[in-house]
């Protein structure tokens, strides 16, 4: 059996080979890349080219490969540093002081919402994914909107990420942030999971912003981070017991700040799990209140969805997932 090896393909053929792969739509974008000559000497390559099967999947799977390198474990960190800068150095680069993950998450948020406007949108995504989501939350919430959809999207399309993807970003971060400290290693990021986790934590008019803007581009997208979201309307999916165990743990001038824009659903389900003497002070209690600023509202549901998380995490309720009918025993 024929191999790329055994032909000894260079890159320009093996170029081609891939480029013929990927179709014409696909192909044409690629090539818009290139200089005039280097699109000269594809098409040359690709008006000539005549591989076995064998041949042209060999050539495929190096070149996914080397675009797309997953980075998952620190030996493959550890032996490129090593390669790069030596084994007594990467040894040092390596250490606990300049684990990257732990340091990003370290950085002042002023200064890292700084350095991230002037970032492009896969850059931002990047870092974001790695963040604690409180702090993602924040430097979300300071990305104008026209780049804030982008990044979202690209959140959540992010699995792994490529080594010169890597490798640029913690030059930059090593020069502008961490300035003779490098990072030591990088995980699977991103995903559907993070991007909801981050959007439940901002501000409910913000999450509804990203959420249509998105919507606008890649509905199926926007429907599936809603599903992996918990926001204050689907309290009313909880069950009756764990709605009156989430109630002792919510301070009542947080309850009634909350259900000022609330929907009847919402107020049906707490009035249904309260005393009838309660349920008729918190509706006296909602009529007499005047004017409050949303930002107070909305901080006080998410206190009560934190509450709500907390109490699911320690086992004493259930938060229904959407599309699911939990049966409880």
């Amino acid at each position: 059996m024929d191999s790329a090896k055994d032909k000894k393909l260079k890159g320009p053929e093996k170029a081609a080979i891939f480029l013929c792969s990927l179709g014409e739509e696909l192909a044409a974008q690629f090539i818009k890349e290139l200089s005039p000559e280097e699109i000269k000497r594809l098409s040359d390559y690709m008006n000539k080219v005549e591989v076995s099967p064998e041949i042209f999947k060999e050539v495929n799977k190096e070149i996914k490969q080397k675009l797309s390198l997953p980075i998952e474990g620190k030996n493959f960190i550890k032996n490129v540093i090593a390669k790069a800068v030596g084994k007594k150095e990467a040894e040092y680069i390596l250490g606990k002081e300049s684990d990257f993950l732990k340091k990003i998450n370290e950085i002042n948020p002023d200064i890292l919402i700084n350095f991230l406007r002037y970032e492009n949108p896969q850059t931002i995504a990047f870092i974001v994914s790695n963040l604690k989501p409180e702090k993602a939350s924040t430097i979300l919430a300071n990305i104008p909107n026209g780049v804030k959809t982008e990044v979202i999207l690209r959140m959540a399309q992010l699995d792994t990420v490529s080594v010169d993807i890597i490798k640029s970003i913690g030059e930059v971060l090593k020069e502008e942030i961490f300035k003779k400290e490098v990072f030591s290693e990088v995980r699977k990021v991103g995903g559907l999971e993070k991007v909801a986790e981050i959007l439940n934590r901002v501000e409910h008019s913000t999450q509804q912003s990203i959420l249509e803007e998105i919507e606008k581009t890649n509905p199926d997208l926007a429907s599936e981070i809603k599903k992996k979201m918990f926001v204050f309307d689907d309290l009313v999916n909880i069950e009756d017991r764990g709605m009156q165990i989430l109630l002792k743990h919510i301070k009542m001038e947080d309850l009634l700040l909350a259900l000022k824009t609330a929907s009847d659903a919402i107020k049906d389900k707490i009035f249904k799990n309260v005393s009838e003497r309660v349920s008729e002070m918190i509706k006296e209690d909602l009529e007499i209140m005047g004017p409050v600023r949303l930002r107070d509202v909305e901080k006080a549901q998410q206190t009560i969805i934190e509450t709500a998380r907390l109490l699911e995490s320690e086992g004493k309720l259930v938060i229904p997932k959407k599309g699911e009918e939990e049966i409880f025993v």
